[in-house]
């Protein structure tokens, strides 16, 4: 007769742990997620990739992580961007420098993926937050004006 009353017990807290973890699992809150497409070819030091970003708060921290798809063939180390944050109503413009890692020093990609990597990166850019739409734009800085290999670069905002 005991073992009735203790599996139902286990069972409960089986559940309960269950939910515990799904919920630790959602730990942002995604704002934006969105990727471009550079030219086929080549990507020109003039082409200025747009994306849309909604309505910020002022009083919440975000987090932007930039992501970038390439060819296994991108020959620098490193990929240069300037990330520029304008806003729609005011033309408040905000410039950021970024510098992401593309291969190590001998040469090894650091994305994943075969032959389109993939790259993640985590930036400490500061969003503009004034609760109205404002646009991102990103375009590349490196000495050379036309980058090969790199497909798509794209936005993650997360609410922190």
């Amino acid at each position: 007769m005991t073992k009735k009353p203790m599996h139902k017990i286990t069972t409960l807290l089986l559940y309960l742990i269950y939910i515990c973890i799904g919920a630790g699992c959602i730990n942002e809150h995604i704002v934006a997620h969105q990727y471009a497409h550079t030219s086929h070819k080549e990507w020109h030091h003039t082409d200025t990739l747009l994306f849309k970003i909604p309505a910020l708060s002022d009083s919440l921290n975000y987090q932007l992580t930039i992501g970038i798809r390439s060819m296994n063939t991108y020959a620098y180390q490193n990929l240069w961007l300037v990330v520029a944050q304008q806003d729609v109503q005011t033309e408040q413009r905000k410039l950021d420098t970024i510098c992401i890692a593309m291969n190590d020093t001998n040469g090894i990609a650091l994305g994943t993926g075969n032959n389109l990597l993939q790259y993640e990166s985590p930036t400490n850019v500061q969003l503009i937050g004034n609760h109205t739409e404002s646009k991102m734009l990103i375009y590349h800085v490196m000495k050379g004006s036309t980058l090969s290999g790199i497909q798509d670069v794209g936005i993650r905002i997360t609410q922190k």
